[in-house]
């Protein structure tokens, strides 16, 4: 039966017969409660210490040393991926076939907190909880930029340093297949998305419930481990349980870093590439695209940084769910290495703008969208963005695109900032100026 008179801080006591675990700890008993001003601290001792402690010194030493940092994180990347992806494969299996266990065995039909609890909240309510949550800006968002950063990265095939390797292709890459390509990039986005995440998210929030609310043990991981370790989950044993719990939550969320909005100079992107290592994906695309229609995935930030520092400059390649074309004035297809309007047509392309024909009749030729971005396209079919149609400079006769310009600034030393832009000039009609920071100390 549930003990009403369980000292459980924070936890609703059990309703109904369920079998309490039967211990003398009592939920924070360790922790270490002040007051900062208007503020109350309530943390865990030494679980929150020793967690904080190492993330301040990670932080610290990816700062202060980078390259050194840069060569052991891909090390250490690349040997768990490698050496252990049997290891993630089999585990997400192994939690997809423990739910479906669950669902046809009696332990389906254990109540969560106690054999008489009743739900705080409907269906509905359960349900806008989770999407909102973040679980429906993830799969509005990565439900097309992930099949598309793994369609991309397939293409790229795989890269390697020495015995490491820096791509992010699914399993070995399909490059000049695509076909095999978009093949590979569902099945990495269904594996990340589909029945193996859920499975893992059900089975972890199902322990840290089952032991909390049914068992009357403290809402943590160690909890859950009771049956396997008993009272020592409260000492040092436990201890190292959380603080690796807090490890994989926290560094699980830091694994890229995308870019876009407007392109970034290419020194500035090689700085931040040396800093922060191969993190890096960027995306073309605008609202009326319904998303990104060019990529450049972490792959192909890898090769640009090891070997084709012109690749610095791109935006990455054609998606497969759009055409993409380099025109001219004329609406004729720009030679390769040319600048042209890059336009686009697909099913993920607007069918127009509501109740607006002279927009629509501005913004479509011959069934192709005019993006009003100026670009121009490889033979490999990188994606290099000039500038922006309207921020184009016509002087003397001459089209002057400023990010150009601004490319050839960065290269000098002294230069930390540049932005260029057009002024009107009696004789050139436009003419280029430039405003400029300095780095501290140059001149």
């Amino acid at each position: 039966m549930a003990d009403e008179t369980t000292d459980t801080v924070g936890i609703r006591a059990p309703e109904g017969d369920t079998e309490i675990i039967e211990t003398d700890y009592r939920i924070g008993q360790d922790n270490i409660t002040a007051k900062v001003g208007p503020f109350g601290l309530d943390i865990h001792n030494p679980v929150f210490l020793i967690s904080g402690l190492a993330v301040v010194m990670f932080v610290f030493y990816a700062l202060a040393l980078p390259d050194q940092a840069e060569g052991v994180f891909s090390w250490l990347f690349s040997s768990v991926t490698q050496g252990f992806d049997w290891f993630f494969l089999a585990a997400a299996n192994i939690f997809v076939i423990f739910c479906l266990v669950l669902i046809v065995s009696p332990f389906g039909s254990v109540r969560l907190g106690g054999s008489e609890a009743t739900p705080d909240y409907g269906y509905l309510g359960w349900f806008a909880m989770l999407f909102a949550a973040g679980m429906g800006i993830g799969l509005l968002f990565f439900g097309v930029s992930e099949p598309m950063s793994h369609f991309s990265s397939s293409l790229g095939g795989t890269a390697m340093e020495g015995d490491v390797r820096t791509d992010w292709a699914p399993v070995g890459g399909a490059v000049g297949d695509e076909a095999a390509a978009q093949r590979l990039g569902m099945a990495a986005t269904i594996f990340h998305w589909g029945l193996h995440p859920w499975a893992i998210y059900a089975v972890v929030a199902l322990a840290l419930a089952l032991f909390s609310y049914n068992k009357g043990l403290p809402l943590t991981l160690r909890s859950a481990f009771y049956p396997l370790l008993g009272d020592r989950v409260w000492g040092w044993t436990g201890h190292i349980i959380d603080i690796v719990a807090v490890f994989a939550t926290l560094f699980g969320l830091a694994t890229s870093l995308g870019y876009g909005a407007s392109s970034i100079p290419a020194e500035v992107l090689r700085r931040a590439m040396d800093r922060f290592g191969p993190v890096f994906t960027q995306g073309f695309g605008m609202t009326e695209l319904a998303g990104n229609v060019v990529f450049m995935s972490k792959s192909d930030h890898v090769r640009a940084a090891r070997d084709a520092p012109g690749l610095l400059l791109a935006a990455g390649r054609v998606g497969a769910l759009a055409e993409v074309r380099i025109v001219d004035e004329n609406g004729e297809d720009c030679p390769t290495g040319e600048p042209g309007e890059i336009v686009v047509r697909g099913d993920q392309v607007l069918s127009g703008y509501w109740n607006r024909p002279q927009a629509n009749a501005e913004a479509f030729r011959g069934g192709w969208f005019l993006t009003g971005d100026m670009a121009r396209m490889d033979d490999e079919g990188f994606v290099y963005i000039v500038d922006r149609k309207k921020d184009m400079i016509v002087s003397g006769a001459e089209n002057v695109y400023p990010r150009e310009v601004e490319e050839a600034l960065y290269q000098h030393p002294a230069v930390a900032e540049a932005a260029v832009f057009g002024m009107a000039d009696e004789h050139w009609g436009e003419r280029v100026a430039a405003a400029i920071v300095v780095k501290p100390g140059a001149s």
